[in-house]
């Protein structure tokens, strides 16, 4: 008897051969090619969403600086005006206060263009 050689069992392996290797590779349907193209879409827009909030935040961010610089600012500058005004607050005297001031004030005028005319005398002698 002869034998004949079976194809079958050649064709099985080589089947099982590729179905194995279809289920260990990663194959692209077209069904989900365009959901792959959605998600990276969406990434994309995640990311620029996420840089703009990054640049709004750091705008957010110099604009408080600045608020608290001016605000710092003006603090001091209140803080000098209160001292000016209590310093000129110590200068104010009443009516009364200036014409004694003032009469003193006169008397030492008087004094001194006195010593400037001997002291212009003298030196014009010697």
């Amino acid at each position: 008897m002869a034998t004949v050689a079976n194809p079958a069992p050649a064709k099985k392996s080589r089947n099982s051969r590729k179905a194995l290797k279809q289920k260990n590779e990663i194959v692209e349907s077209p069904l989900l090619s365009p959901a792959k193209g959605k998600e990276t879409k969406s990434y994309e827009k995640d990311l620029m969403e996420m840089q703009a909030m990054k640049i709004e935040k750091e705008k957010t961010e110099d604009l408080l600086k600045e608020k608290d610089e001016i605000l710092r600012k003006k603090e001091e500058e209140l803080e000098t005006r209160d001292v000016e005004q209590e310093k000129l607050k110590a200068y104010e005297l009443g009516e009364e206060e200036r014409q004694m001031y003032n009469g003193k004030a006169a008397e030492l005028m008087e004094a001194y263009k006195k010593e400037v005319e001997e002291y212009n005398k003298t030196k014009a002698a010697a």
